[in-house]
């Protein structure tokens, strides 16, 4: 047996949608891969309506797809596929040799590259493990810095639990010695705000610490918006204030639950170039913006203008050094020391790139920051 076949094994078979509208070429990868691994179940659909259709109502492992199908060409083609499930590595499939588009695949979330006619059977089976296990580790590392995120939260919380705590049992004292109902009344209201203050807390932080929810990743961007907002202003110091612009509802390709984590990563950055307090401001606006070809989308029937949402978060605080700005989407750098493990921004451009958007910082040392994000709008 092979090695890269043994790398398969478990005990339920390894479930693999192949997306290729090529007849021979879906023979050659059924016949070779189970040659080499009879533990695989391969699904083949000719159409990419067909491939959302099957990752709707099936679970599978990985995906092979052809980025040129009847009904979908290009980049495109991997786009809709992430935004209809993006928990399942994908490797792309193609005929052509452009090294560009393969770096654009891998950027918008692909996970290998493979190229035809005929790729080696044993190149598949271990394209597909470290797409696997590529996709386990990054799923997982953004996972822990959300927990991290929500950590940094959670000192703050604490605080404001104490200040709860300290306001229920000095109403409470209140309530049982006063004579007169209204006193007894008035503490006893103070107590009951107090307490659901206390819940919806708990239950805000519960919900961002929430495992991503299964279904296609489309986030609403005002009600991330407000979300992050709530939760940071009853956590945060008083002296950091949060105001939203922007009323205009859009949604994005993203997981709810990731936008709300970028935007949350945005804030609690712009927190701590603010120790002396200020404004952070988060504004969304719809934009429309003209775009060029792709590679394999020259004959494509998509229209070249895209409605866009674009999204700051600007702050006042002490900006950025000049000298720190180009490393800043770099993982593990920090300008806060042991604070800070340097993944925030980095994971944040990991997830806004693998929707097909943009971000990018501006920032003058002393005189605040803004990051500044573009992402396409989807329907809702």
């Amino acid at each position: 047996m092979s090695s890269a076949s043994s790398v398969l094994q478990s005990a339920s078979p390894f479930r693999v949608l192949v997306v290729e509208d090529d007849p021979s070429f879906v023979r050659f990868l059924r016949e070779s891969l189970l040659t080499l691994a009879a533990e695989i179940d391969m699904t083949a659909v000719t159409r990419l309506s067909s491939a959302m259709a099957a990752l709707e109502a099936h679970r599978f492992d990985a995906v092979l797809l052809d980025l040129n199908l009847p009904d979908s060409s290009g980049l495109l083609t991997l786009q809709r596929i992430l935004s209809a499930n993006d928990r399942v590595p994908v490797v792309v499939l193609t005929g052509t040799q452009d090294v560009r588009q393969a770096q654009d695949a891998m950027r918008l979330g692909a996970q290998d590259w493979l190229t035809k006619p005929q790729p080696d059977p044993d190149a598949v089976l271990r394209a597909l493990r470290y797409a696997v296990e590529r996709k386990r580790l990054t799923d997982g590392l953004i996972r822990s810095q959300k927990l991290e995120a929500v950590g940094q939260l959670a000192r703050n919380v604490a605080h404001e639990f104490n200040n709860l705590l300290t306001t229920i049992v000095g109403n409470a004292t209140v309530a049982a010695s006063a004579s007169d109902t209204h006193r007894r009344e008035h503490a006893l209201g103070e107590i009951e705000q107090a307490a659901r203050r206390g819940a919806l807390l708990t239950r805000q932080l519960i919900g961002f610490a929430r495992p991503r929810t299964a279904g296609p990743a489309v986030a609403e961007v005002r009600q991330a918006m407000t979300a992050v907002r709530d939760l940071c202003e009853a956590v945060l110091p008083r002296i950091v204030a949060i105001h939203l612009e922007g009323q205009e509802r859009a949604w994005v390709p993203l997981a709810q639950e990731q936008l709300e984590q970028v935007l949350l990563n945005l804030i609690l950055n712009a927190r701590d170039a603010m120790p002396r307090g200020g404004t952070i401001t988060i504004a969304a606006t719809l934009t429309s913006v003209r775009r060029t070809p792709g590679a394999g989308e020259e004959h494509s029937t998509e229209p070249l203008s895209d409605m866009h949402v674009h999204i700051e978060v600007r702050d006042n605080g002490d900006g950025i050094p000049p000298e720190a700005l180009p490393y800043v989407f770099e993982p593990f750098f920090t300008t806060k020391g042991d604070a800070g493990t340097g993944l925030g921004l980095m994971i944040a451009k990991e997830l806004i790139e693998q929707a097909g958007g943009a971000i990018r910082v501006v920032s003058q040392h002393g005189q605040g920051t803004t990051i500044q994000i573009e992402l396409p709008q989807r329907a809702s």
